[in-house]
């Protein structure tokens, strides 16, 4: 009996995620108006539904994620966020630009942030759904002190 339950649970959980992804990818034509794009020490990356998270309730704060496969982008902004252009700043903790590449063994981060790195973010629009704006910065490794410089960065990310 708790064979056939488990396997019943585990058929639901498989057709879920199934419609899940599929509902996603039939919308798709809908999420092609987000975007975030760069290059990686000149090789162009590209995303195509970065997301707006509150960093918390209680927090003054926004992150802007966007993640493939072997790489994801990180966007620490202050809240509320303003146009205008941000720089790294020893001192303050924000804003805060993260590079990550993942393997199946490992992860290794390049950030720009306080006094690690260097970089800027410019916020060009805002409204109730969506961020844009553009980014380009020095990302360092602080266990290695290996450096990568990520360019021409743009977004257009999605609030949740």
């Amino acid at each position: 009996m708790k064979i056939k339950l488990l396997s019943i649970s585990i058929l639901s959980v498989f057709l879920i995620v199934t419609s899940c992804s599929k509902a996603e990818s039939d919308n798709g034509s809908q999420n092609t108006k987000h975007f975030l794009t760069a290059k990686i020490n000149g090789v162009a990356i590209s995303v195509d539904l970065p997301l707006v998270y509150p960093i918390d309730k209680d927090a003054d704060g926004y992150l802007i994620s966007a993640s493939a496969e072997t790489f994801g982008i990180g966007i620490g902004l202050n809240q509320p966020v303003a146009l205008g252009t941000f720089a790294i700043k020893a001192g303050e903790l924000v804003p805060q630009l993260r590079y990550t590449e993942t393997s199946a063994t490992s992860a290794k981060v390049w950030e720009a942030y306080d006094k690690f790195g260097s970089g800027t973010i410019t916020i060009t629009a805002i409204n109730e759904k969506s961020i844009e704006g553009t980014f380009s910065f020095t990302g360092i490794n602080r266990k290695d002190d290996t450096t990568k410089e990520i360019t021409d960065g743009k977004f257009k990310a999605k609030k949740m």
